[in-house]
């Protein structure tokens, strides 16, 4: 009898923690953790809002959960403003909403292409929307850093205001990779930028290596006392699990709305050739994830010498011309 008593609790202590786990892993309070503002210091967004006092981009901070803004945004009741321009949520014609990183938004490229021809568009989401019929309104959300969570993220958030006949999106080679958790920049154009966090943010009575490897609801738990008692708070090396994450988001983009993905190759001396990954990401989003195909020597397509992710604007025009019939095609035009 005794025996059975002094099991009981050990049984329900250990269904408990089961329990807690599992309600940890469904609900991929990794993923979370890692999209968080200011994972180091738990700034709030009101802590981060630049001099100028942008209310519009505070409001939209706030209303999109502190999401990684892109640095030219507003949300407004009836619109949304990107750099790309104006997009209104009650647009009488299709709407293409295209999402992307620094290899869509590529600002740096523009300079380059208006010196020779400022009437042709630089970049490829530019580049589709001056060739598609004047009433389809090309929304492009896009922005340094961005990875599948948050495209995944920006769509959940914008699609039921847009109501896009069709996303589009452009992954790379960097896109594959769990995230990280991020440490914010504060940057002086209205942008939250962030970096990989080498390490995982712990409290010190929690940082026990083993647990903090295998339990994901102790990895979770752990940060947040960390950002509750800074104080005790310790750095551990991180290490990626996979790219879950990457799935997801993969699954959520291409079975939410209509969707083209695609995928841009490195552009080194495999371009040609059916990148190994292609077929992993292919099954992890559902089948819907299409190969960007470029020609030419990939040397001349890159914007710099030595960056093989990064296209200049031949490389730009190429995969509006890959991207362009595809999405003719999707919107029955």
């Amino acid at each position: 009898m005794r025996r059975r008593a002094f099991l009981v609790p050990i049984i329900t202590l250990a269904a408990t923690l089961a329990g807690v786990e599992i309600w940890a892993r469904v609900l991929h309070l990794d993923s979370h953790q890692a999209q968080g503002i200011a994972i180091a210091t738990g700034a709030a967004p009101e802590q981060l809002v630049p001099a100028d006092g942008d209310q519009a981009w505070l409001a939209a901070a706030r209303e999109l959960d502190g999401a990684y803004l892109p640095r030219v945004f507003t949300l407004e009741p009836e619109a949304l403003t990107t750099e790309w321009g104006r997009c209104a949520f009650e647009h009488p014609g299709p709407t293409v909403l295209v999402l992307g990183d620094s290899t869509t938004r590529q600002i740096a490229l523009r300079p380059e292409r208006a010196a020779l021809d400022p009437a042709i568009p630089s970049t490829w989401p530019a580049l589709l929307d001056a060739r598609l019929p004047e009433q389809v309104q090309v929304c492009v959300v896009a922005e340094e850093g961005y990875h599948p969570l948050d495209l995944a993220g920006m769509h959940a958030a914008l699609a039921p205001r847009l109501d896009p006949a069709l996303v589009v999106a452009l992954l790379c080679a960097n896109d594959l990779q769990e995230m990280a958790p991020r440490l914010t920049v504060v940057q002086q154009d209205r942008v939250l930028l962030y970096r990989d966090a080498a390490h995982w943010l712990a409290w010190r009575p929690m940082a026990l290596g083993p647990l903090l490897d295998v339990s994901e609801a102790w990895r979770y738990f752990s940060w947040r006392a960390a950002l509750a008692w800074p104080e005790r708070a310790v750095q551990r090396p991180r290490k990626l699990r996979g790219a879950a994450s990457v799935g997801r988001s993969l699954r959520s983009l291409a079975g939410s709305s209509p969707a083209l993905l695609f995928y841009l190759p490195l552009l080194d001396d495999s371009a040609g050739q059916r990148p190994p990954e292609l077929a992993q990401l292919q099954a992890a989003s559902g089948q819907q994830l299409r190969l960007v195909e470029l020609s030419g020597p990939p040397g001349d397509l890159r914007l710099q010498r030595d960056d093989p992710m990064h296209l200049n604007w031949r490389g730009h025009e190429q995969v509006a011309d890959h991207i362009e019939p595809q999405v003719r095609q999707a919107l029955g035009l």
